[in-house]
């Protein structure tokens, strides 16, 4: 995952830091960190620099002459560097017609107490940098994991070269936030390193949590896991978290992980914060299915009728098939529910029963329904 200049604004040291422009840039990857000490020379300057610098500067060689300063924010932008660290010495604030021309760029321009150190400034933005490398490495070995067949002993081999302790008992945590800023994961730090056998990887656009165990105490795992899942909505204001089943052979992590991203995927389509794989239920099999163009079908051939029906007629039968099935069938409590007579429920259902032509198989009717309405959940 690359390093972009929103991430440099999490470092303790840019604490304090101001934006003076370029906010839209913020999204910029930075590829390594450089000095401007002296003005730019477009011709020897060209084989030291590269796309994506960073530039740390308090432009001392432009202090008497705005017009250059202009003329360098002018070769920053063409060489696409991805932001400017401006010291505050000589410069607390820019001309204007820089400002506006880092705006429209999309060149950020963060400005920086003149007390803090060229190294520290370097050190922080390089350990992001070498980190990032770590966990493209660690997301390498998981998508080997999950798109190789292999056996039970070259995936346990593999989840080693993530973290030698895991232990063989495994449970996946995979969760990400609605917000587009990246996750500070430094909240999980405590217990992963009080927890040996546990590991945090940047996995596509989340956070895949490894947790092992040695034994196999289910209560006790219950509870690390709770531990684990209250630290995640403590520090993440609004996320989605899927959580796998718990295994007993680490040789299985594949499966692991992707019951916790399949439960993961399945927030938004059940409308809920936290999934957990085992109570999918059915879901489990459709979700898999989502992709195949033969459970669309399925689901056509049960709801599209309904649903023609329902607009030619005024009459909803749809969400009066989802509160019979969700009362598994029973007529009063959804009429209840729905505020309706129970005739008037009574005559809903066997008119989809009619529709559909199954006014004679009721256990057919019941399964076929109650699938073909998950499917149209799942497949929107």
């Amino acid at each position: 995952m690359a390093v972009t200049v929103r991430d440099t604004l999490n470092l303790p040291i840019f604490r304090d830091v101001k934006i003076l422009a370029g906010e839209s840039g913020l999204d910029n990857e930075i590829t390594r960190v450089n000095f401007i000490e002296m003005p730019s020379n477009p011709i020897s300057d060209e084989k030291l620099t590269e796309p994506g610098e960073f530039k740390i500067t308090g432009f001392f060689a432009y202090k008497d002459n705005v017009t250059k300063l202009a003329k360098e924010f002018e070769s920053l932008v063409s060489e696409r560097s991805s932001g400017i660290c401006l010291i505050d010495e000589y410069f607390q604030q820019l001309p204007i017609d820089i400002i506006n021309y880092a705006n429209k760029s999309g060149l950020p321009i963060l400005l920086i107490s003149k007390n803090i150190s060229y190294a520290d400034i370097i050190t922080g933005i390089m350990e992001l940098i070498i980190k990032s490398k770590d966990d493209k490495i660690l997301e390498g070995i998981v998508d080997n994991i999950l798109n190789s067949n292999k056996s039970q002993i070259e995936i346990r081999k593999l989840a080693r070269e993530i973290n030698y302790s895991f232990n063989e008992f495994v449970v996946t945590i995979y969760f990400s936030t609605f917000d587009k800023k990246k996750i500070n994961i430094d909240f999980l730090d405590p217990i992963v390193k009080k927890e040996v056998g546990w590991s945090v990887v940047k996995y596509k656009r989340g956070i895949l949590l490894i947790l092992t165990f040695k034994d196999s105490v289910e209560v006790n795992i219950k509870e690390k896991i709770s531990l684990a899942m209250d630290l995640i909505k403590r520090n993440l204001v609004r996320y989605l978290i899927g959580v796998s089943d718990i295994y007993t052979d680490l040789g299985m992590l594949d499966n692991c992980i992707n019951e916790a991203l399949l439960a993961y995927n399945s927030t938004n389509n059940l409308n809920q914060g936290i999934v957990f794989y085992k109570e999918l239920g059915v879901y489990k099999l459709l979700f898999q299915l989502k992709s195949d163009r033969r459970l669309r079908k399925f689901r056509d051939e049960i709801i599209l009728p309904l649903k023609d029906y329902e607009r030619k007629n005024e009459i909803e039968l749809i969400n009066t098939a989802k509160c019979f099935l969700k009362n598994d069938g029973n007529i009063k409590k959804t009429s209840v529910e729905l505020f309706l007579h129970e005739n008037t429920v009574r005559y809903r259902i066997d008119k989809i029963k009619e529709i559909l032509n199954m006014k004679k198989s009721t256990i057919s009717f019941y399964v076929q329904l109650c699938l073909a309405l998950k499917a149209d959940e799942i497949l929107g």
